[in-house]
């Protein structure tokens, strides 16, 4: 299945291809009583909610790739999560999510609370990219900037792509900026960037997380 595609079959689940337009409002705004803990368990997806959300995806999920021995090796930070809301341009709320603020230099682990977010399933997007692997390089603006691989990369994946991850069980290699990813071993939710040398990186990427299992 094509990148278009994905994102038609992502936007009739909660118009995934129309959030990457909608305006971001940030919850402590509009909605100061909303808290990240609401959030996460609205977003979670059990039962009927569940099976819905599979049949209308009308594909598997990225499959999650072995954990590699090179990523046991990268600095880690913890990265709480914000409430983020989604409104159309009639203020009518289309959907509300969790972001997080990953810095390129670091493994970004994912917290709600100051608890690991630990999950199997998570659908995300990513969005207000802004980072460059070193003096010389362009800034990167898009999610997968090159398609080529090369030796001594940390991830299995293009290098310099932004990685999505479940800490110490695998990492995920496609190369769409808001996708579904799954594993059969719950993890902690994280991020990164795949590259050779990370002490040279600068600049920083969010991530929108809109539901899990």
């Amino acid at each position: 299945m094509n990148r278009r595609n994905v994102l038609m079959g992502l936007g009739a689940l909660g118009g995934l291809a129309a959030v990457k337009s909608a305006p971001l409002v940030h919850a402590s705004a509009q909605n100061e009583s909303l808290s990240s803990t609401q959030v996460l368990q609205s977003l979670r997806l059990t039962g009927e909610r569940e099976e819905k959300f599979l049949h209308q995806l009308g594909r598997k999920p990225s499959a999650v790739q072995p954990w590699p021995t090179s990523a046991i090796r990268r600095d880690r930070q913890a990265v709480e999560a914000e409430v983020v809301m989604k409104r159309d341009r009639q203020g009518k709320t289309i959907a509300s999510g969790l972001r997080f603020l990953c810095d390129a230099r670091k493994m970004n682990c994912f917290t709600v609370q100051g608890r690991p977010l630990m999950v199997k399933r998570f659908c995300f997007s990513a969005v207000e990219i802004a980072w460059r692997p070193g003096d010389g390089f362009p800034v990167y603006e898009a999610y997968c900037p090159r398609y080529e691989y090369v030796s001594g990369a940390c991830y299995q994946a293009k290098v310099h792509q932004i990685v999505p991850l479940l800490v110490d069980v695998g990492n995920f290699a496609g190369c769409q900026s808001a996708d579904v990813c799954e594993s059969p071993q719950r993890g902690q939710m994280a991020f990164d960037v795949n590259h050779t040398d990370y002490q040279s990186n600068d600049g920083s990427y969010t991530i929108q997380l809109w539901s899990w299992s």
